[in-house]
C-alpha cells in the first residue's frame, strides 16, 4: 500500500500517470476486451493517489 505521508509532488505524478494508463486503457478497450482489467487498475491507483494528495485528507491528518 501507499505510504501515508506521500509528498504531494509524488502524488500527483502517480495520479498523472494512472490517467495516462486509463486513456490508454480506454482506448486499448475498443481493440481488446482484456483492457478493462488494466483501465480498472488505473482507476484503482487515480482514485489512492487523489486521497493521499486530497487536501481534506491533509487537515485532517495534522
Amino acid at each position: 500500500m501507499l505510504q501515508k505521508n506521500m509528498p504531494r509532488g509524488d502524488a500527483m505524478m502517480l495520479m498523472a500517470a494512472s490517467f495516462v494508463l486509463m486513456a490508454i486503457g480506454l482506448i486499448w478497450f475498443i481493440y481488446d476486451i482484456k483492457a478493462c482489467i488494466i483501465g480498472f487498475v488505473a482507476a484503482t491507483v487515480f482514485l489512492m493517489g487523489y486521497y493521499q494528495w486530497s487536501p481534506i485528507n491533509a487537515v485532517k491528518g495534522k
